[in-house]
């Protein structure tokens, strides 16, 4: 069995949450997620988180708890298990400049407070 974790940061403002729709392939995923993604082997989940959000938006983040995980499989069989960490330090997040971070140009296509 194929089996991915990865880890994502929840960012919470005034009733929005951060968000962003990835980049795929020619177009653009439609719909939104958190900032996060797959682990490294042998990293652990909040280095992977920290890793992934810096490299995605340029900002470090302060994780606070663990709020949440989720085990799904893909029609290809593939097994994913998702933690998700509340980020407290959500006023960092309200100026991202994608030109400054190693992935945000290639990967990320919008971003921004959203209403969940």
């Amino acid at each position: 069995m194929d089996r991915r974790i990865t880890t994502r940061g929840i960012i919470y403002k005034n009733g929005t949450i951060f968000a962003q729709k990835l980049k795929r392939g020619e177009g653009t995923t439609d719909y939104w997620c958190t900032p996060g993604g797959g682990l490294n082997p042998h990293e652990s989940l909040q280095a992977g988180l920290v890793r992934e959000m810096i490299e995605e938006t340029g900002v470090s983040p302060e994780i606070g708890k663990l709020l949440y995980m989720q085990q799904y499989r893909e029609e290809s069989g593939r097994e994913y298990l998702e933690f998700f960490y509340h980020i407290t330090n959500a006023d960092d997040y309200e100026t991202i400049d994608l030109a400054s971070t190693t992935h945000g140009e290639i990967e990320v296509a919008e971003y921004g407070f959203i209403n969940p």
